[in-house]
């Protein structure tokens, strides 16, 4: 009977603890939660109480008493599932057979952080989830299973992750068997592809791409439409005589000509801005140190100029 122990938060991290319960040879005996994230969305605790397994929380691996429990628990694989934690040394340590990591892109090509949303912002036509093994890099581990699946053209990021956790949480029950019986093999990743985006990249820096017409802005509305939940990815900004703001919220282009960087709409709920043949509204509205403000507060009156970021940049 091997020994498993799960690390994550949400349904992914309860779904895949309710697998290995179910799944013979495989005994879970330890789940760890991020407490920082399970208040607002996992059910990983009350399932654990009602199947009897241990559960910690913890907002890092190698906290006291994360690293106390993972060592009691000798576990012989621990699988990350929808986790936000980072593997050091001590915690990998105590697997003796290996952590198993959930990555909603498929890797090489999709390492680091919002997998998902920078796919919709690239454009890409197919996405991907993967589960591989933890080394000392980050998602730089042996390959274990891949399933790719296509992008919608409507395909927003909350649709997108919902997908990867589910098709994440088939693989898994696909190679739970080989993992019990010890003939699933694992490949080394082919770099020469490999994308890899921190927690620090934006595109276009950051700034709304107002100036570079309809396509990137429909790209980037996707990529930041994460309703119901709040934006995860980030904030874009924009830029005017009288500051800066960030918009929480984008929404997708509306096809009605307004002359780019004009503000042609301006009320409490947001701005409405020009891309020349299109325009686009911005709700959720922040100033500079990142407290909700209105339009007026800001600044943004009808008829306003946005300062192109190309422009400022080159001078």
């Amino acid at each position: 009977m091997l020994r498993f122990v799960v690390v994550g938060v949400g349904k992914m991290a309860s779904d895949v603890l309710k697998l290995l319960h179910a799944a013979p040879g495989a005994d879970p005996v330890l789940a760890i939660g991020d407490p920082a994230r399970e208040a607002a969305q996992s059910r990983l605790a009350a399932d654990c109480a009602k199947l009897g397994v241990a559960h910690v929380a913890a907002r890092r691996l190698d906290a006291p008493e994360a690293l106390a429990a993972l060592r009691a628990a000798d576990a012989d694989y621990i699988v990350s599932a929808n986790n936000f934690m980072i593997f050091r040394e001590a915690a990998l340590a105590t697997a003796r057979r290996g952590v198993v990591n959930f990555h909603n892109g498929p890797l090489p090509r999709y390492g680091g952080l919002h997998a998902c949303s920078w796919a919709l912002f690239n454009g890409e036509r197919e996405h991907g989830v993967t589960w591989h093994l933890v080394d000392s890099g980050i998602d730089s581990g042996p390959l274990l299973a891949q399933r790719r699946f296509p992008i919608g053209e409507e395909d927003t990021a909350i649709g997108l992750i919902a997908r990867c956790i589910r098709e994440g949480v088939g693989l898994f029950a696909e190679i739970l068997p080989g993992l019990v019986d010890g003939t699933l093999t694992a490949r080394p990743q082919d770099h020469a592809g490999r994308l890899y985006y921190g927690a620090k990249d934006r595109p276009f820096g950051g700034d709304l791409p107002w100036s570079h017409g309809v396509g990137p802005a429909r790209r980037l509305a996707r990529a930041l439409s994460f309703s119901p939940m709040p934006n995860l990815f980030f904030q874009p900004r924009i830029v005017f005589a009288q500051g800066e703001a960030f918009a929480g919220i984008v929404e997708p282009p509306e096809m009605r000509a307004v002359e780019a960087g004009l503000v042609a709409e301006a009320d409490a709920d947001g701005v409405t801005i020009g891309l020349g043949e299109a325009c686009l509204r911005l709700r959720d509205l922040r100033d500079a140190q990142g407290r909700p403000a209105t339009a007026a507060a800001l600044g943004l009156a009808v008829g306003a100029r946005l300062i192109d970021p190309t422009q400022r940049d080159a001078g």
